[in-house]
């Protein structure tokens, strides 16, 4: 997952969740907010793509999850869409951060340290998402204006509008 290998994050391990920074502490507060990773852009509508092709026809479920660092004065949200291949359950975990977009495909739980703020049904195809992402693929990241938060809730109530027009 993405907070195992980042280096602003590595202090994000079991344990260190509600933990409080002290005089002493060697986390600052520019180092959690530097960002996600490398900006991953190009690669998810690749991947967008790739799932289109492969028949995945919908996102069932479309969440903002949390996962709260700095003793829960912060909170880092991150975008989820669920669908299945067979009977498998698989997460599409999403993350913007300074650098850019991050994401992570799996059937592992998407955010095992998180809590789900908001989940919804939904019916989404791929192609969707990626246009949807393509709308503000070039949006600067800014911690007041356009943060995880902002982009994770423009992501999630874009999925209600697919879905109310039956796409």
């Amino acid at each position: 997952y993405l907070f195992e290998e980042g280096p602003c994050c590595q202090w994000l391990r079991p344990g260190a969740m509600g933990a409080t920074l002290g005089l002493d502490s060697q986390v600052t507060f520019e180092s959690v907010l530097e960002g996600v990773g490398p900006d991953l852009s190009e690669k998810l509508v690749e991947f967008l793509d790739k799932l289109t092709r492969d028949g995945v026809l919908r996102f069932t479920h479309a969440a903002i999850w949390r996962q709260a660092f700095l003793g829960g004065a912060v909170d880092h949200h991150t975008l989820v869409y669920e669908y299945k291949v067979g009977e498998h359950l698989m997460s599409l975990k999403i993350d913007w951060g300074r650098e850019g977009l991050s994401f992570h495909d799996s059937h592992e739980d998407p955010c095992p340290n998180g809590d789900i703020i908001i989940r919804k049904w939904c019916r989404l195809h791929p192609r969707e998402v990626k246009r949807h992402f393509l709308e503000v693929k070039g949006r600067e990241y800014d911690l007041a204006r356009w943060n995880c938060q902002h982009f994770s809730q423009y992501m999630f109530d874009k999925a209600v509008n697919a879905f109310a027009d039956g796409s």
